[in-house]
């Protein structure tokens, strides 16, 4: 798959740990807009597909806020709107499972965020999360790179 292709290209560039120190995700700045939503599109899809657990993706794996931030445009800009809306309903409710997310100097807007009355726990925003993954992310993607594929 193509989406695949892009992101392990990205992955080679950004290196080994990129995360640590957390400082290191700007090394993604310098990217073409169309790549880095692809790369924050498949590794989202890749780590709550795994786990079929966006609870698990916000309080376990993903740190500094500048990611969720990143994570959120491209899952926009890629069209994954339910995805989106279910990310996005994780945010407030991971504030308090998650100190170190917050305790970053800039948290880009996402400590604004409040709680939405459809997805008031985790169960229910992970509720069908693993089919969400695996029948429509790929099509998306897929339908994204076509339209941006000049960029690319």
């Amino acid at each position: 798959m193509l989406a695949e292709s892009i992101y392990y290209h990205v992955d080679a560039l950004l290196g080994d740990n990129y995360r640590f120190p957390p400082t290191n995700v700007d090394k993604i700045d310098g990217l073409p807009e169309a790549a880095k939503n692809i790369w924050f599109t498949w590794e989202f899809g890749a780590e709550v597909g795994g786990s079929w657990s966006i609870f698990d993706y916000l309080v376990n794996m993903v740190w500094p806020a500048k990611e969720i931030a990143l994570t959120l445009d491209s899952l926009l800009n890629i069209d994954a709107t339910e995805l989106l809306e279910r990310l996005t309903a994780g945010i407030p409710l991971s504030k308090v499972e998650n100190a170190e997310f917050w305790s970053d100097e800039d948290t880009f807007g996402l400590e604004n965020i409040e709680v939405n009355p459809k997805y008031r726990n985790f169960d229910s925003i992970d509720d069908g999360i693993g089919e969400l993954i695996d029948n429509g992310l790929d099509r998306l993607m897929a339908e994204y790179i076509r339209k941006n594929s000049d960029a690319l």
